[in-house]
Formats: C-alpha cells, sequence, structure tokens
C-alpha cells in the first residue's frame, strides 16, 4: 500500500472512531429537531428519516472500520452512499419544514441546516470525500425544496434568486470551512507522526548507545574485578573497589536512562536489595575524596551504629542522592 493510500485509510479509521465514539448523542439530537418539524410536516416523513439517521450511521460505521479504499473500492463507495442517504433524508425534511409560512417553520428549517452544516464542517472534515458527499447530500434538498416553495407560491423571481444564492453561500462557507478544518486535521497529524518518529528514533539511539557502552563498561567491570583480585596493596584495592562502584553505578544510570516507560512517567524503578548502608555511604564518599582532598578540604564520616545493619533499600538510589548532597 503507498504511503498515500495509507493516509486515507488512516483518515477514515480517525473519520469512524469519531463517528463510532458520538453516535447516540448526536442522532438523538438531530432526531429531536426532525420531532419539531413534526409541527409542519408529516410524520409519516419524520419516522423514516430517523430511522434513517440511525441505519446510515451504524452501517457506514461497519464498513468504515479497517477499509482500505484502494483495496476495497466498492466497501468505500458504500460508505460514500450512505454519508449522502444520512444527509439527504435529514435535509430533506428540512425542505419540507421550508414550505410553510405560518409559525417559525422557515426559522426551523435554516436552523436545521445550518446545524447539518456545522456537524459537516466539523466532524466530516477528517476524510473530505465523505465531508464533500454528506454536503452533496445536503445541497440537492436545499435547492430544490426552495425552487419547489417559490414555484408553488408563484412569487417573483428576484426572491428566488436571492435566497438561492444566500443558500449556495451558506453551503460554500460550509465547503470552505470543511475544507479549513481538514487542513487542521491534517496538520495535526503530521504533528503527531513526526513526534511519534522522534520518539522511535530516540528509541533506537538509546539502544544503539546501549550497546556502545555497555562494550567498554563491561571490559571496565571484568578488568576492575581482575585486579582487583590479584592486588594486594590496600591503597590499589581501595582505589580498584571505588573504580568497580562506580561502574555498576554507571550501568544502572544506564539501565535507568533506557527504561523509557518509567522515564515518560515521570518515575524511576526502585530495585531493593540487603545492603548495608554504612558501605554505601564509606563508598560514596570515597568517590569525592580525591576531588576534596585536593582541594584543601577535609570530609570526615560519623556513621550510627543502626547503619551498620543489613537494610532493605536500593543502594543505587541511597548513593544518588548523597552525591547530590556531597557535590
Amino acid at each position: 500500500m503507498t504511503e498515500s493510500n495509507a493516509h486515507l485509510a488512516d483518515e477514515i479509521s480517525r473519520q469512524s472512531s469519531m463517528i463510532e465514539g458520538e453516535l447516540w448523542p448526536r442522532n438523538f439530537l438531530a432526531s429531536f429537531a426532525l420531532l419539531l418539524a413534526g409541527i409542519y410536516v408529516s410524520l409519516w416523513y419524520i419516522l423514516p428519516a430517523i430511522l434513517a439517521l440511525f441505519a446510515t450511521d451504524l452501517l457506514a460505521i461497519r464498513y468504515m472500520r479497517n477499509l482500505h479504499p484502494d483495496r476495497e473500492p466498492l466497501r468505500y463507495q458504500v460508505v460514500l452512499i450512505l454519508v449522502f442517504l444520512r444527509e439527504f433524508s435529514f435535509t430533506i425534511v428540512a425542505a419540507a419544514v421550508w414550505q410553510h409560512t405560518e409559525g417559525f417553520a422557515q426559522p426551523l428549517a435554516i436552523g436545521m441546516v445550518t446545524t447539518q452544516l456545522l456537524q459537516l464542517a466539523m466532524i466530516r472534515a477528517i476524510h473530505l470525500p465523505i465531508g464533500k458527499i454528506g454536503l452533496l447530500g445536503a445541497t440537492i434538498p436545499v435547492l430544490i425544496g426552495n425552487m419547489i416553495f417559490w414555484q408553488a407560491n408563484g412569487l417573483t423571481d428576484v426572491g428566488f434568486l436571492l435566497t438561492t444564492l444566500a443558500g449556495c453561500g451558506g453551503l460554500a462557507y460550509g465547503l470552505i470551512a470543511m475544507q479549513s478544518n481538514h487542513r487542521i486535521h491534517m496538520a495535526s497529524t503530521a504533528d503527531r507522526a513526526a513526534a511519534l518518529a522522534a520518539d522511535k528514533a530516540k528509541s533506537r539511539f538509546l539502544a544503539q548507545m546501549s550497546h556502545e557502552l555497555r562494550t567498554p563498561l563491561n571490559a571496565i567491570l571484568g578488568m576492575g574485578h581482575a585486579e582487583l583480585r590479584r592486588s594486594t596493596d590496600v591503597l590499589s584495592q581501595q582505589r580498584l573497589a571505588v573504580l568497580i562502584a562506580s561502574a555498576e553505578g554507571l550501568s544502572t544510570i544506564l539501565d535507568d536512562i533506557l527504561d523509557m516507560s518509567a522515564v515518560e512517567e515521570g518515575r524511576l524503578p526502585l530495585r531493593p536489595a540487603a545492603v548495608v548502608p554504612s558501605d554505601e555511604i564509606a563508598a560514596t564518599l570515597a568517590l569525592f575524596q580525591p576531588g576534596i582532598e585536593e582541594a584543601g578540604l577535609g570530609l570526615t564520616r560519623d556513621i550510627s551504629a543502626a547503619l551498620c545493619q543489613p537494610l532493605m533499600l536500593d543502594p543505587q538510589r541511597l548513593r544518588q542522592c548523597l552525591s547530590n548532597l556531597l557535590s
């Protein structure tokens, strides 16, 4: 499937999700408007229109699921026909109301068409062909209904011309709004795709860095442990112990960096273990001892006896906290 066809399939999928998410409230409100129209037109017009609203929407949602226009052109055509029928069935009632001049019939008809154009411009704008075919389904009854009204009442051609121009202007504005919203949807989708691509690139980079960093880090740890076993000098052993502890700390930090799910949620995992806190404190102080001595300062430690017993805690987190305080 080409990139263009994949884009169309994604548009249809998002369109289907939006329609399905508001299927019942949207159609119940539309049905309420149709029932109000029953003040002026027969229920034999209203009830089939209400039935058509729900039936066409439900069928359209069914056929839009996992729809790829290039692979299933017939199913795609069925969806377009269903959308056309839905908008036509609603607008034809508004056109029937428009034929009445008493009371608030014509304002009601205008309100029905206006809300229909609004939902077309907002909801159907994700996949533009669906929006356009729906707009066509609304346009035909509006223009034909207006023509029948002026012919039936034998009124002036000027009035017919003006109302037709006004209707076309409203429909054209609906089309412009639909196209504008479609561009907004496309820009939003492009930004989302770019963000996802950047996130995937970041993950690939971290995975590569993990491989590149662990190779020398394992060598440092291996050589450090080997030299520590062979060393007989106390000072060398202390320095090698600091080197190994630092490398192990770096390895844990690397694990945290790679744990993207935890980082994105604003937390880092705890890894409790039975450790002696005084040993961890001493190891952390040893990391800073050379720099402190080089600066001409002194560092002493006074550790409570309670911290010389094994406790369940995360040694790496303890060292990070101490390092932040000392640095």
